[in-house]
């Protein structure tokens, strides 16, 4: 098991896996994205003035999980927190503690990087997430 982060989209080793992974996502949540529509999203968002970044968890060299944030400052904070904006295990991987890994090295990287809180919203559905 490997997790990484990658802050730019050009860093990403098989992107076009990841972007399949993302789109799971994007249709779990019923937003119906195309493959090019996330790779594009994803190109815009992780570049080297971006505050956005992207954990992604490879288990035998399959990506099977991902988180994908950004970095903010904040008044109530006092510092630097992260706003999580998705998180996602590939349906075939729930259930293994894969999602406590990624939250696991999450948190380690919020300690590397003196960042305070991690922020962020949750949302339903009637077959719960």
């Amino acid at each position: 098991m490997k997790i990484r982060v990658f802050k730019e989209f050009t860093d990403i080793i098989r992107i076009d896996e990841l972007v399949l992974l993302v789109k799971e996502q994007m249709n779990h949540i019923g937003t119906n994205r195309t493959v090019s529509e996330i790779s594009t999203n994803l190109m815009t968002a992780l570049n080297s003035e971006s505050n956005a970044r992207l954990l992604a968890l490879e288990v035998d060299d399959e990506y099977v999980g991902f988180t994908f944030f950004n970095e903010s400052w904040g008044i109530e904070t006092g510092g630097k927190y992260i706003w999580l904006n998705e998180i996602h295990i590939s349906k075939n991987h729930r259930s293994m503690g894969y999602g406590t890994k990624l939250l696991d090295e999450l948190k380690k990287y919020c300690e590397e990087n003196h960042i305070l809180k991690i922020l962020g919203a949750v949302f339903g559905d009637d077959e719960g997430l």
